[in-house]
């Protein structure tokens, strides 16, 4: 029996520390402090850290800039995110991908989306997919689908985010298509303050949404809440904290570096 209660205490231990530490890593003081000690806002490359359950490192991943790229006659903003598995991981499952938009400047819509995604020990798996916001249609591999008013893809989906004005804007609906299904992405920023780093001021939005399918079925369904930054001044925000809540798993995403290259 002495056993048991000894067990049940350090099992109960443990939790109450690992639900600490999560708790600490993800205070967003903590996160901004680590990180814009001495540095500013604006950068060229965002670094983050994927932990599973907020505590196993699982991955890293890196947001660019977006840069001007014409196409024919058109000039388009490309935006480009890689991804890339932890030593942790690597051991048993090295991989990493990369993504890339190309996104209409004025609609802020994909008008192309690619992907590539290299496992070890396996062939490189890679897409591209065309939007035609007029037509609300899509085409991959040759194969038309149709697709909701104004779709975005992952990365246009979060270039539109960083852009919006919340203190006039709470509420926001886009709709995004992954895998090849077309999904609603619907929140709200939940709460807003201000905070100074080295005797600068930021606007920190709380932001809560949900992803799901139009028909609302509770199977394919996301849970997400996050932290934006923005400095006075600048034009967009920057994702400091993301958690994403899905049939019983969660992730979390956490900024560790802003730089300039």
């Amino acid at each position: 029996m002495k056993k048991i209660i000894v067990g049940f205490l350090i099992l109960v231990s443990l939790i109450i520390s690992v639900t600490g530490f999560n708790a600490y890593n993800d205070n967003p003081k903590v996160i901004i402090g680590k990180v814009f000690k001495n540095s500013v806002v604006f950068s060229q490359k965002l670094t983050y850290r994927v932990y599973a359950f907020g505590l196993f490192p699982v991955g890293d991943a890196i947001l660019y800039a977006p840069t001007l790229e014409r196409i024919n006659d058109d000039e388009f903003y490309h935006l480009t995110a890689q991804a890339k598995t932890t030593l942790l991981v690597s051991s048993f499952l090295k991989g990493q991908a990369v993504l890339d938009s190309y996104i209409d400047r004025n609609t802020y819509l994909p008008v192309k989306f690619k992907q590539k995604v290299d496992l070890l020990g396996k062939p490189s798996q890679e897409k591209e997919v065309v939007y035609d916001q007029k037509s609300g249609e899509m085409v991959l591999n040759g194969v038309k689908r149709q697709i909701l008013p104004n779709t975005h893809d992952p990365l246009s989906l979060m270039f539109s985010l960083r852009r919006i004005d919340f203190l006039r804007t709470r509420e926001f609906e886009m709709y995004l298509n992954t895998n090849q299904k077309n999904y609603v992405f619907k929140g709200a920023a939940a709460n807003s303050q201000e905070v100074v780093i080295s005797n600068q001021r930021y606007e920190l939005e709380f932001l809560k949404a949900q992803i799901f399918r139009k028909d609302k079925n509770s199977f394919h369904r996301t849970n997400i809440s996050s932290l934006f930054l923005k400095s006075s001044g600048s034009e967009e925000f920057i994702p400091v904290w993301i958690k994403i809540f899905s049939s019983g798993y969660y992730m979390v995403i956490r900024l560790t570096a802003v730089s300039e290259k």
